[in-house]
């Protein structure tokens, strides 16, 4: 995978914009480094959480105040929660908006790395920041839930059981919307 390849392949067709909610907006930071072997950055969230505790997701949160936008509060959610300072220029495009259960529009910027990355838990609220690679998630078909937390109707949850975590919910979603456009490619010009 290169850098090249990955941008056009996120750039190919806009991605799924929500309009904004009264809860907020929020961000994070979907991380693929390693060019020969792709790797995903996940975080455990902490045991004492009272919401979330143990689960999987991608470094991010909400927008503060003080950033200029929703890259930035990627960029600065990726550093508190990993300590990997990756810039805007480390930005490859984004995936679709999706809503969280807190009715929060999530907006998921991808960030590339030709060099493998390893981050660190910076907060008390990140238990562990682990690297799964993409090839993982490939090579294993998801358990589909039928979930009715998002809406009235039922929609298709995906869930990935691996030895050491289990990735569903909203990081799920994400990767499955990942998994998808990797799998297209760049338009063939």
């Amino acid at each position: 995978m290169t850098k090249q390849w990955l941008t056009q392949t996120l750039n190919h067709s806009p991605p799924r914009e929500l309009d904004p909610t009264d809860a907020g907006d929020a961000a994070i930071a979907i991380v693929i480094s390693g060019a020969h072997a792709p790797e995903l950055t996940l975080c455990v969230k902490a045991s004492h959480l009272r919401t979330h505790a143990g689960e999987v997701s991608f470094p991010g949160g909400r927008r503060d105040p003080l950033d200029g936008d929703l890259l930035d509060t990627a960029c600065r959610e990726l550093y508190e929660e990993t300590g990997l300072r990756l810039d805007r220029s480390s930005a490859v495009g984004r995936l679709g908006d999706l809503q969280s259960l807190h009715g929060l529009r999530v907006r998921p910027w991808v960030f590339f790395s030709e060099e493998r990355l390893e981050g660190t838990p910076c907060e008390l609220e990140i238990a562990q920041v682990l690297q799964k690679p993409i090839r993982a998630f490939q090579d294993q078909v998801p358990t589909i839930e039928l979930s009715t937390h998002r809406t009235d109707h039922r929609i298709r949850m995906p869930r990935w059981c691996f030895s050491d975590v289990v990735v569903w919910g909203l990081t799920a979603l994400f990767i499955e919307d990942l998994l998808a456009v990797l799998a297209q490619g760049p338009a063939k010009l």
